[in-house]
């Protein structure tokens, strides 16, 4: 089961009065009302959402900051949202907004989605999965097989061995045909073995982002090849290509020009460039992994020199800190959706 986790951050207009916001947001309620529970419960993929106020900084603008994970990709859980829970949010991200902007929900959380991960252009942070692999319909499943397991204990006598109420729980499962699925293992892909270093590299190669310029990369290289073999080859590119000699002789040959550092050949000053470019990066990669290797070393030798100090904590600076965090006000007012 494919999961997406969304996040959306709408930056509040400076018009808008945060504390008017927080009061909006507060209504929704956390845990939800009603209607916004039913809201997103009619989606039927969602598996988290909250919505958060948070207020800038000196200087800065405060951001309503909505956050949601489903089943499904990206695409689908917006449309989800936006056919059966516009109604309660689309007040309050307008609200941040300090007009009645005619954007429908899909609009607002396209424009205003961030790309979270640890990328070079993405919004840094990891986005958390407390169920991965289970679907919504799992869950739900799950938690109405908790509640008859619970009704079963309630019922079994005080003075039976655990070992015989467990075995007949089982047994009553096993005759409900709407508790089949609890002894069907299925599918676990996420406690599959990791992928072997094949199929990363494939990965790597054909799925993402660098795809493109690979093969530009290497359509450069091939055509280099063809056009200019030929003047090395005595004009025959099968033979280079099949001729196990002569591709050797031409690979000699390009590797001796390339020695040349006045040439008319564009070519063979293009692979004067790639060879040097090659020689420097090895040297770059041997000296980087050296520093590598004496940093991890160092810091194994300060693992193994830190000893740990089980220490259990002090009652009554615990206590003092939870007495002052319960008289702290709340930096964000937050109402959060869980099914």
């Amino acid at each position: 089961m494919a999961h997406a986790m969304i996040t959306v951050a709408v930056p509040i207009a400076n018009q808008v009065s945060v504390h008017d916001l927080r009061r909006q947001v507060a209504d929704l309620g956390n845990l939800p009302r009603a209607d916004v529970k039913s809201a997103f419960e009619a989606t039927d993929c969602i598996h988290f959402a909250s919505l958060n106020v948070v207020p800038g900084g000196k200087g800065q603008p405060g951001y309503l900051v909505f956050e949601v994970s489903g089943d499904g990709t990206e695409k689908n859980i917006i449309a989800a949202l936006d056919t059966h829970a516009s109604q309660v949010l689309l007040p309050v991200l307008r609200a941040a907004f300090g007009e009645a902007k005619g954007d429908s929900l899909t609009g607002i959380l396209k424009d205003h989605k961030l790309r979270v991960g640890t990328g070079p252009r993405s919004a840094p942070g990891i986005c958390h999965a407390g169920t991965p692999g289970l679907s919504l319909k799992r869950i739900r499943a799950e938690r109405i097989l908790e509640q008859h397991v619970r009704q079963q204990l309630g019922t079994a006598p005080n003075d039976l061995h655990a070992l015989t109420v467990l075995s007949g729980i089982r047994d009553r499962l096993k005759a409900n045909p709407d508790f089949a699925w609890v002894f069907d293992a299925g599918e676990t892909p996420h406690l599959c073995p990791d992928r072997g270093i094949g199929e990363a590299v494939a990965g790597l190669l054909f799925k993402s982002n660098l795809t493109p310029w690979l093969a530009a990369t290497l359509f450069g290289l091939v055509f280099f090849f063809f056009y200019y073999s030929s003047s090395v080859s005595d004009g025959s590119i099968l033979r280079v290509l099949f001729n196990p000699s002569a591709a050797w002789n031409f690979l000699t040959e390009l590797w001796n020009r390339s020695y040349s550092y006045v040439t008319t050949d564009p070519f063979f000053a293009f692979a004067a460039l790639v060879k040097n470019l090659v020689f420097a990066l090895l040297c770059v990669l041997a000296v980087v992994a050296a520093v590598l290797w004496f940093l991890y070393s160092r810091l194994r030798r300060h693992e193994k020199a830190d000893k740990p100090r089980d220490l259990d904590p002090d009652p009554d600076v615990v206590s003092a800190i939870m007495a002052r965090a319960r008289t702290l006000p709340p930096k964000t007012i937050c109402s959060r959706y869980r099914p």
